[in-house]
């Protein structure tokens, strides 16, 4: 019994003891069991609200009062200044997903909307050559049909009258060529010329016929209204071919060409699609609604299609890494530049109008044999983060696996789910296609650049006049002799020929006296050469500016590796490599691309 007694006395006192070590145990005790146990890594304190605080111990924020938390270097990876790294399990956790950058024609699809209406270039005016009265109004309302040849009107006109007997008395001396030509410039038909002849009686009235298919336009008036020489009887429109006039936004002009096929769908006709092609765009944007008219020719031979009908279209367009337009249908042909449906495969004349076609190549455009060799460089639309002019993705590293870079590139068109790219990737390369915003917050959270946080553009090289060209010898030695430190890991030789170079600069060479004043004062040799870089490119730039005044020849090289592969140049007297930028982990990478002359 006793013995039950003490063990649970004892069993309560260890209890005790755990909770109370719990309650006094140290808050930087408890942040420290959060470090991840590996005696190699170098473990840096931040605060979650300011990325910026950097400690090398725990404790508070001092902006906020914040527990700072650990932030661990990546897992021993030296990482560039725009690399993260990212566990297996933060990938999953992010929705990780990647998409090579490649070369190939993607398909823009172009939306637009309009409405039918009458082809202007096909209506005509039928005007009265003489002076006279409606007697009768054959198609008296708007909007009906009419074939070539059916009788408008009869008007009746002294004129006419008169000229008809002067042709009588004509056919009695047996010569009636200059009263016929005379009738016929007052509008008055060959028929009916012949029934006066055959008949021998002038008509009180001549009859005015339609010389087109066609829809009636409009009228001048009604039976017995009177019109004098010039004016128009009627306006008939041959609506076998009718404009579809669409508005196009501004952003999608450069797709549309003149003469590419347009896919049409109407809402009245349910059902059915038909086709025309771009005949007009114009070159004026409204500047309330930003979109251009754009005018397509289509064939209405059953006339089906009635002006004011609502349309919607689509426009299908692909496009080269030049920006010139790929069209099988169009491409080596010949085009007529008033009718965009007469399209022949050798020069000639239009059908319609007779006007010289011209190569679609002048069009804008290309060939089928240089479009295979012409495919754009391109990614999903979901792997660049847009901020006003700037464009950022992520690419994967390709040697080390959950390491993803953080790179600007232009882009170019936008072409339905893909980006054409300008500059800034290589083909091949896997790009972050799903969970790059979330790669960009533990990027903004470590202070480097990301999306919202650009990196510091690099300051423009500033030149002094000739007249200090002498007095750049020295600073150029001192330069070598930093150079030649760095290659060989020494630190303090750096130190040193930097400090020689900033007391060379001086107030001479204010850039140059900052940077070099950067290396002398940096902690430890990536410290050094980081700014190494910067004053290795404006040491170029007035090297080749002074280059008449040099007493040495300076060779300029460059390693495509140094900095993650955004490779850097440097300088040095002698065309041997001995590379400062790795020193002896890589002595040997780099080489000669420019020398600068003494003397030259």
């Amino acid at each position: 019994m006793k013995r039950s007694k003490l063990i649970a006395l004892l069993s309560v006192a260890f209890l005790a003891g755990l909770f109370l070590r719990g309650c006094f145990v140290s808050k930087p005790a408890q942040q420290a069991a959060l470090v991840p146990a590996s005696g190699d890594a170098e473990v840096v304190w931040t605060c979650s609200m300011h990325p910026q605080i950097r400690q090398p111990n725990p404790g508070k924020c001092p902006l906020c009062g914040m527990d700072l938390i650990p932030l661990t270097s990546d897992a021993g990876q030296k990482l560039g200044p725009r690399e993260i790294s990212m566990s297996p399990r933060a990938e999953m956790l992010a929705q990780i997903e990647t998409a090579p950058v490649e070369r190939r024609f993607v398909e823009s699809e172009i939306r637009m909307v309009g409405k039918i209406a009458y082809d202007e270039t096909r209506a005509r005016d039928i005007s009265l050559l003489a002076d006279g009265v409606i007697e009768r109004l054959f198609v008296n309302y708007e909007g009906v049909r009419v074939k070539a040849g059916d009788h408008l009107a009869e008007i009746y006109s002294p004129e006419v009258f008169a000229a008809q007997k002067e042709l009588l008395a004509a056919q009695r001396v047996g010569n009636t060529d200059g009263a016929r030509q005379k009738l016929r410039l007052l509008g008055v038909l060959d028929d009916e010329i012949e029934a006066v002849l055959k008949n021998g009686e002038a008509h009180r009235a001549f009859t005015v016929r339609s010389p087109i298919d066609g829809v009636l336009l409009s009228k001048s008036g009604n039976e017995g209204h009177w019109l004098n020489r010039g004016d128009a009887l009627a306006t008939i429109a041959d609506n076998s071919v009718v404009w579809t006039l669409l508005d196009a936004y501004e952003s999608d002009l450069g797709f549309i060409h003149y003469g590419e096929p347009v896919d049409l769908s109407i809402e009245a006709i349910p059902g059915r699609s038909f086709t025309g092609r771009v005949s007009f765009i114009s070159p004026q944007i409204d500047d309330k609604t930003r979109t251009a008219k754009v005018r397509v020719n289509v064939a209405n031979e059953d006339n089906v299609l009635k002006p004011g009908m609502f349309v919607h279209a689509t426009l299908r367009a692909q496009v080269t890494s030049s920006g010139q337009e790929i069209s099988p249908e169009l491409a080596d042909k010949w085009i007529c530049p008033m009718h965009p449906e007469v399209v022949k495969t050798a020069p000639g004349e239009c059908d319609i109008c007779g006007m010289p076609l011209v190569a679609t190549r002048e069009l804008g455009y290309i060939s089928l044999a240089d479009a295979t060799n012409a495919p754009p460089l391109v990614i999903p639309a979901t792997a660049p983060l847009l901020t006003g002019r700037r464009a950022v993705v992520y690419v994967a590293h390709p040697d080390k696996p959950g390491v993803y870079e953080g790179r600007d590139i232009k882009l170019g068109k936008r072409a339905g789910d893909f980006y054409v790219v300008e500059s800034g990737l290589q083909e091949g390369e896997q790009v972050v296609v799903r969970g790059n915003m979330k790669i960009d917050s533990s990027v903004q959270l470590l202070g480097k650049p990301s999306m919202m946080n650009p990196p510091p553009p690099k300051a423009a090289i500033e030149i002094p006049d000739e007249s200090h060209a002498e007095d750049f010898n020295p600073i150029l030695r001192a330069y070598f002799d930093i150079a030649s430190a760095l290659a060989d890991d020494n630190l303090d030789a750096a130190h040193s020929a930097a400090t020689t170079m900033s007391e060379s600069a001086g107030s001479k060479f204010v850039q140059i006296t900052a940077l070099a004043h950067a290396v002398a004062t940096a902690g430890d040799l990536d410290g050094a050469r980081q700014p190494f870089e910067e004053l290795s490119r404006a040491s170029i730039a007035l090297a080749k500016a002074y280059a008449p005044h040099l007493d040495t020849t300076a060779y300029v090289l460059f390693c495509p590796m140094a900095f993650d592969d955004a490779g850097a140049n440097w300088m040095q007297p002698t065309k041997k490599v001995h590379n400062p930028y790795f020193g002896e982990e890589m002595p040997g990478c780099g080489k000669v691309i420019e020398t600068i002359g003494a003397g030259e």
